[in-house]
């Protein structure tokens, strides 16, 4: 079990979200239960093709809030948005932690993938951070292969999310990267070093040459 997911626990150790990107029925899913079964933490998954900005983001709705002035408090309306019921969820802590699964991210709108960066980014959801063990878990297909399939937005691909790793505080010693090879790659070398693991051994001339490549493909070819 750990080594089928190996990736997972590395990032659960280090707070990097991991994104899945494979053919339909390949197991992505499964697995990602698996790891929350073998982690002891409830999983609950969000099907982005299924949501609106809202309810990734939060609900807008009228508060107060008080303003200091002279001394006194003045009290002003604004807009606040409240956390959908996912994300409240993840405040009981009595399993050790919640498990988030972002589930088809390449048919999901524009708007939504805007909502979701912040969330997994910075772990804020409406005006409220999430807990600091919760976890994050994205999958999706390859844009040709999905019903209505869009391209991830270039802060949302593999690309940007290698770059969020690399701007971590302390500089983490390496970034490993599971990937079939097809996926939009940082434009410019980052500083830690980059293992890719490509499960395709034909995708290897698409990795840059500064990111160390290894076949994992389970044929008699690699």
């Amino acid at each position: 079990m750990v080594a089928a997911n190996q990736p997972y626990w590395i990032c659960a150790q280090t707070g990097i979200t991991p994104l899945g990107i494979g053919m339909p029925g390949v197991g992505k899913t499964q697995s990602v239960y698996a790891f929350a079964k073998a982690m002891g933490r409830h999983c609950y998954t969000l099907i982005a093709s299924l949501r609106d900005p809202a309810d990734v983001g939060g609900y807008p709705y009228p508060g107060e809030i008080t303003i200091p002035l002279n001394g006194d408090g003045r009290k002003k309306m604004v807009m606040r948005l409240i956390p959908p019921q996912w994300a409240a969820a993840c405040w009981d802590r009595s399993n050790g932690g919640w498990i988030i699964f972002f589930d088809e991210l390449t048919t999901c709108a524009p708007a939504v993938q805007s909502a979701l960066l912040r969330v997994i980014a910075e772990k804020v959801v409406g005006d409220i951070p999430l807990p600091g063990e919760t976890l994050f878990l994205a999958a999706c297909n390859p844009p040709e292969q999905a019903a209505n399939g869009i391209e991830l937005e270039a802060a949302m691909a593999m690309g940007r999310l290698i770059e969020q790793a690399a701007e971590r505080r302390p500089t983490p010693l390496a970034i490993v990267v599971v990937s079939d090879g097809i996926t939009p790659w940082p434009s410019q070398q980052v500083r830690p070093n980059v293992v890719a693991c490509l499960t395709r051994r034909n995708c290897l001339e698409s990795v840059p040459k500064w990111i160390a490549s290894v076949c994992i493909e389970k044929d008699e070819s690699c």
